[in-house]
Formats: C-alpha cells, sequence, structure tokens
C-alpha cells in the first residue's frame, strides 16, 4: 500500500531516519533532506546538495540540539552538512545544504550505525563500517 511518493533524482543508495526527518543518499546526485508530514501523508524536500557526489551510505550525527548530516562517497571521503533554514544566507533560502566539514578515509563506508551515548541522553555516537573490513 503507497501512502505517499517523493521523486528522487536518479538513485537512492541510502536512507537514513530520525523522527520525521529523512536523510537519503543518491548514487550521483549527493544527498537531500526530506521532511515526513504525518497529518496530510506528504513528504516535502527542505534541502539538498547541490555538489554531485556518489553516496555509499548516510546518518545523523547527534550531539544535544545540534543535528548535522552525515554521508560517505566513493572517493572515501567522509562528510558533514547542516540544514540552515531560510535564515541562513549560505543556505539560499534553505534549499541548499551548508557543508561543515569533510575528511578524506582512505577508506569507502558502506554502513553508518548510530548509538545513543547512555539511556535518556541526546548524545549519539556514530560508528561505520568500511568495505575494507
Amino acid at each position: 500500500v503507497c501512502i505517499c511518493f517523493i521523486y528522487n533524482d536518479l538513485f537512492c543508495s541510502s536512507i537514513s531516519t530520525m523522527k520525521q526527518y529523512l536523510l537519503v543518499g543518491d548514487m550521483q546526485k549527493s544527498i537531500g533532506l526530506v521532511y515526513w508530514r504525518e497529518r496530510n501523508k506528504s513528504m516535502t524536500l527542505l534541502g539538498k546538495d547541490f555538489e554531485g557526489a556518489c553516496v555509499y551510505a548516510t546518518e545523523f550525527v547527534v550531539d544535544d540540539r545540534e543535528v548535522s548530516l552525515l554521508f560517505s562517497d566513493s572517493n572515501g571521503n567522509l562528510q558533514i552538512m547542516v540544514y540552515g533554514g531560510e535564515a541562513d544566507p549560505d543556505a539560499r533560502g534553505g534549499e541548499r545544504l551548508v557543508p561543515r566539514g569533510s575528511f578524506n578515509l582512505g577508506a569507502r563506508v558502506n554502513k553508518f550505525l548510530r548509538v545513543a551515548e547512555s539511556e535518556g541522553s541526546n548524545r549519539h555516537v556514530t560508528l561505520f563500517i568500511t568495505l575494507d573490513g
């Protein structure tokens, strides 16, 4: 049974969820942040990365009230972005995800796992697995 549909750019390679938010990775078009509205069963694209990247894995990074978007690409990079909303001038009115950092790991990450630091904590630890083991 189909409840809702959203058009993705090309090929979805990874989906991560946190509450009503979906982080979608694409094999050529990088990542997008989507919001799910329960009341009218709709999804809205909040923002996306306009730099092309072949995304292998995605995950949310939670540090108390700060939430960032983490993804790995085919070049062995880990990249962190944030949703700046309409108020952030770098976000082009909220449609662009703002890069906050990148790190070349030298290995391709194919899976992230987000785990709460302790029960009831708003801080999470993100673990990863590479294709090299």
